[in-house]
């Protein structure tokens, strides 16, 4: 899924110098994970005043996550301190400047779709060229070229058109496209049929440059790089207004007016279509046609379909490298820099009131997620205090709260963290690897074909996994996911569309008996798209399904489910205030506050503690045996009042295992009590619990 990251930002964060041994191990972007849990009771995540107060607050305790990867400035003081753990990372973040081709004289805007014919959209064409010769990349360590960040290299054209940092090359290629003094007033004019320069006397064609308007969040790390291309702009003559401004500002501008013609932004996907697809037409927003770039191109478009509908590896890579060289050619927009690096955790738990049996030990199951890092889905559902199967709470750190809970059109990074824990897929993407899937709302998936206006289109069979609820404890069915796709395509989604845009319909046992085919048990559906495209399941894998009976009937844009205490999900944490499910207990600016799912269809647990008489030994069915057995031994033990109350009755441990202690979390206590209601009267495991 395409994000908006502008707000993951690398800060310049200051910090101690510390210089202590053992020195913390460095983690790799590969390891194990499990896909049961969660393993904390909360997830908080938490906005500091000062973005720069982050760094000193997961040193003393009170964030365990910082959002952003490590500057490369603090890497060394970073190893050094045995509170952070690091994690080598790069990032499918790029970093760039985004350019209006629709705003004179960046675009021209009489032509909304890209004029080859068009003087004058050739002369904008090479005002662009000229800003890309002033933009200094050097300054990265990685800067770019294309829009492929280098953890997606095998995607990469390498032969793209470049434009090297050269000032008098970009007056050169100005000058030639009529952009020149022509009134001796130290500053550029444009004249439409190139007037040769004979100041004081300016050409009877000439016009004044408009005020290249520029925004940049602030605490961005682009600041230095738009502050050069601003002096740049200046020693050229070109008149410019280059403005730092809160998030708020800057959307409003580029993203809902429009009237912006340079941004300092940042994107990010695990695939190159949502990277490129800021450049297709068909990618919209409710507010104004077009994406906040405007670039409108039949040729882009052709090759950016063309991969989208691409059978094989080799089809695909031909349409990326083209629209890669397009994109480049016509500096549609400027890529300046990706990242590698380290991402970083608190070692340890820290010291939160009533969290003592918690402090100090060591954090657990943090997975370095593959162009991501440790914030993510896998390590809110993997973390925990070790000894502890579950327990205590985890504190994310952000720069910005949560703006939105939308899962139609949030666009923000940070947004996408939180619904990310609330809404989930039918398949996710392996957090180790750029092209495997796993299995998750689902049991198993079948690709196949149909045919569809005399042509193979593809058609994927999905098996449910049974026993899933919606925070609401409404049952999760196929028809909720036929729901969610033509919903998403129908209201534009801002998140999603990229992921539907060829959806065209799903088989379900409601509609299953015409001419679609053999009707379909309850538990399958069949998701066809009208073409043929080998990345049909990273589509499947980027759509978040919503409930049918919240979002039936409803206005995407102008109704949010925060707002009717509705943010109903399936995923492993759910919003909850005040007991009442679906309500966001959440401050704008402060804080957002999610509990675990107690229903959740993937929970790490075994509440089938002894067999039919109640003794040692699972008979494979939730009974009242196993309430009676727990109960027996209900809050006489707890480790950490030991040697106060008895020790855990041997008996009951097997090969290791405390069974009675059903959550793993250290303790008998109603939560067991609780765990064994919500699977009563099932058999366990589950026998799909191997196979998802």
């Amino acid at each position: 899924m395409a994000l908006l990251i502008l707000l993951g930002l690398i800060i310049c964060v200051p910090v101690q110098v510390v210089s202590v041994e053992p020195v913390p191990p460095v983690v790799p972007a590969s390891g194990t994970f499990e896909k049961y849990g969660p393993r904390v009771y909360d997830l908080i995540f938490d906005v500091p005043p000062n973005p720069w107060d982050i760094r000193i607050q997961v040193v003393n305790g009170l964030i365990d996550l910082p959002l952003y990867p490590v500057p490369e400035e603090d890497w060394d003081d970073w190893l050094a301190d045995p509170e952070i753990t690091m994690g080598e990372i790069e990032l499918f973040a790029i970093y760039f400047f985004a350019l209006n081709n629709q705003m004179w004289p960046i675009g021209h805007g009489a032509h909304e779709w890209i004029n080859y014919t068009c003087p004058e959209c050739l002369d904008a064409r090479d005002f662009r060229r000229a800003l890309a010769h002033l933009t200094n990349k050097t300054i990265w360590s990685l800067p770019q070229e294309t829009f492929i960040p280098p953890v997606l290299q095998e995607w990469e054209n390498p032969n793209v058109t470049t434009y090297e940092y050269d000032p008098e090359l970009a007056r050169d290629r100005l000058n030639a496209a009529g952009f020149n003094d022509y009134d001796g007033d130290g500053m550029l004019e444009y004249s439409p049929g190139h007037a040769i320069p004979t100041p004081p006397d300016p050409p009877a064609d000439m016009e004044e440059l408009p005020e290249l308007q520029g925004w940049i969040i602030t605490g961005s790390p682009m600041r230095i790089a738009a502050e050069m291309l601003r002096d740049e702009l200046v020693e050229l003559g070109i008149p410019q207004s280059i403005v730092i401004a809160d998030r708020g500002t800057c959307y409003y501008h580029v993203y809902i007016l429009r009237d912006y013609h340079i941004y300092a932004d940042a994107w990010s996907s695990r695939d190159p279509s949502g990277l490129y697809e800021i450049f297709w037409s068909e990618f919209v927003s409710p507010f104004l046609e077009g994406s906040h770039i405007g670039y409108y191109s039949e040729e882009f478009d052709y090759w950016f379909e063309k991969f989208r509908v691409a059978t094989t590896m080799e089809e695909a890579l031909e349409a990326c490298y083209m629209f890669q060289e397009i994109v480049a050619r016509d500096v549609a927009s400027i890529p300046l820099y990706a990242y590698a690096g380290y991402t970083a955790h608190r070692t340890n738990y820290g010291h939160h009131a009533g969290e003592g049996v918690y402090e100090g030990l060591k954090w657990e199951g943090f997975v370095n997620e593959l162009g991501v890092g440790f914030p993510n889905f896998w390590t809110y559902l993997n973390a925990h205090p070790q000894g502890f199967g579950k327990g205590g709470t985890l504190r994310q750190g952000l720069i910005y709260g949560v703006e939105s809970f939308n899962p139609v059109h949030a666009e923000w990074f940070e947004d996408w963290l939180v619904l990310d824990e609330i809404y989930e897929p039918l398949i996710k993407n392996h957090p180790y690897s750029l092209t495997e899937k796993i299995i998750w709302l689902c049991r198993n998936w079948t690709i196949g074909t149909w045919e569809f206006e005399g042509k193979n289109c593809t058609k994927i069979r999905f098996k449910l996994c049974p026993g899933i609820l919606w925070h609401d404890l409404t049952p999760f069915t196929v028809e909720d996911i036929a729901f969610t796709f033509a919903y998403m395509k129908d209201e534009v989604s801002i998140a999603n569309y990229w992921a539907v845009a060829n959806y065209y319909g799903a088989i379900t046992t409601a509609n299953g008996s015409g001419w679609w085919g053999p009707q379909l048990p309850p538990d399958t559906i069949d998701i066809l798209y009208d073409v043929e495209s080998w990345f049909a399941l990273d589509w499947i894998a980027a759509v978040p399904i919503i409930p049918k009976h919240i979002w039936q009937g409803k206005d995407s844009v102008t109704w949010n489910p925060e707002d009717h205490d509705a943010v109903i999900g399936t995923g492993p944490f759910m919003c909850r205030k005040d007991g009442v499910v679906g309500r966001p207990d959440h401050v704008s600016g402060e804080y957002t506050h999610l509990t675990d799912n107690v229903n959740y269809f993937r929970k790490k647990i075994w509440p089938d503690v002894c067999d039919a008489g109640g003794n040692v030994g699972r008979d494979g069915v939730v009974k009242i045996v196993d309430f009676m057995s727990v109960s027996s031994y209900l809050f006489t033990y707890d480790p950490r009042l030991y040697p106060f109350l008895p020790p855990w009755p041997s008996e009951w441990v097997v090969e290791g295992e405390n069974l009675l202690d059903v959550d793993e979390n250290g303790v008998i206590d109603t939560d067991d009590l609780l765990e064994i209601g919500v699977h009563f009267g099932k058999p366990w495991p589950p026998p799909w619990y191997v196979d998802c």
